[in-house]
């Protein structure tokens, strides 16, 4: 019986001990102490044949994304989505040259706050110009809003 007791007391302790350093943690964040964003890690991944290479939203909601076609054929008809809780847009690019980038711009029509955490889907169809087949390739972006 005192294996358990003593079992139990370690595990309260430690329990509650969690619970005040995480409670801290979040009261600190919310009375602006600290400020936790900086742990916030930007990303951008779409998938192998079409690579993310910038990304950047500012504050006014102009959303401008980078890719590079990594497919080893020219892309056409291409239809880049993004989709998130606070923007929805479609742009087209009719043709991306083999292993070439291309800029991608979109007005999301929301204003962000600064430094605001903007995360999302993003969808891209396109032709493989080679073969004619048609694919779409779905990734996700987590990125802070710029000034």
């Amino acid at each position: 019986m005192k294996n358990a007791q003593a079992a139990v007391e370690f595990v309260m302790t430690y329990g509650i001990a969690l619970i005040v350093v995480f409670g801290s943690m979040v009261a600190m964040q919310s009375l602006g102490i600290v400020d936790f964003t900086i742990l916030f890690k930007e990303s951008c991944a779409i998938t192998h044949d079409v690579v993310c290479e910038d990304l950047k939203v500012t504050r006014e909601g102009n959303f401008t994304i980078v890719i590079r076609n990594a497919l080893g054929a020219d892309m056409g008809n291409i239809l880049f989505s993004i989709n998130s809780t606070k923007c929805n847009q479609n742009a087209m690019v009719s043709t991306i040259a083999k292993n070439q980038r291309t800029s991608i711009n979109l007005q999301c029509g929301y204003s962000f706050f600064e430094n605001e955490k903007f995360k999302g889907d993003i969808e891209v169809r396109y032709t493989n110009n080679k073969i004619g087949q048609e694919y779409v390739k779905f990734g996700t972006f987590s990125i802070k809003v710029e000034d």
